[in-house]
């Protein structure tokens, strides 16, 4: 199914003139499309049922990168193999689906902050015990693979170790963490109802890629830019 995946999204990119997002810092931006010498970053889905799988364990992150994401959404046949329908969603089309679910995580996310600012040194008593130094081991036990190596080393205030005051802040991060992982929603699905009112794209091959570009232009236009 990943293989099957792949070969759409690279079928679809084609299909509507947009690129590969190749040399660029963010690795998890599907395709690019530049408009008037701007970069617009695309998020690329397709099905071949009735609505649209999205990520695993989505959290807060997600959402700020969807904020302002580009979406090509095309509907494939039983086969995988024909596009049926293909639709575009602007930033501003898909917000109010993005805002749906940024509410559903919220109170989650909203309790692991809360959570993790509770951490106090009464807590850290109880969790690492007494002392003023501490060591990488010591970090490490708390924040284990979440860091690596060279995270651990950068966070170090003193010589080789770590001061009270900054494992207190590596458990408020582990707290927090713990509690962020446990808020994510595993694969939203976008419907194809809410898909179906987005921007309708051209299937005719050679109007493909102008049909998306024009619909792209025409809603910077309405967002200003």
């Amino acid at each position: 199914m990943a293989i099957q995946d792949d070969s759409r999204e690279s079928e679809m990119r084609d299909f509507f003139g947009l690129s590969e997002n190749s040399g660029r810092k963010r690795s998890d931006v599907d395709a690019v499309l530049k408009v008037s010498h701007k970069v617009m970053d695309f998020e690329l889905k397709s099905t071949t049922v009735s609505s649209f799988s999205t990520v695993r364990d989505l959290g807060p992150e997600h959402i700020i990168k969807w904020d302002k994401m580009h979406w090509l959404l095309a509907f494939y046949d039983k086969t995988g193999r024909t596009i049926k329908k293909a639709y575009y969603g602007s930033p501003r089309q898909m917000r109010p689906w993005v805002s749906q679910i940024a509410e559903y995580i919220k109170p989650d996310q909203t309790l692991a902050q809360l959570m993790s600012e509770r951490v106090d040194k009464e807590v850290l008593n109880f969790v690492v015990g007494p002392g003023e130094v501490f060591t990488l081991d010591d970090a490490s036990r708390i924040q284990k693979r979440q860091w690596s190596k060279a995270d651990y080393i950068k966070n170090q205030d003193l010589t080789d170790g770590y001061s009270r005051e900054k494992m207190q802040e590596i458990l408020k991060s582990r707290v927090h963490y713990l509690i962020s992982r446990g808020s994510t929603l595993n694969n939203p699905h976008i419907p194809g109802n809410y898909v179906r009112n987005l921007t309708e794209l051209s299937l005719v091959e050679s109007e493909a890629a102008q049909s998306l570009l024009s619909a792209v232009e025409a809603e910077l236009q309405k967002s200003g830019h």
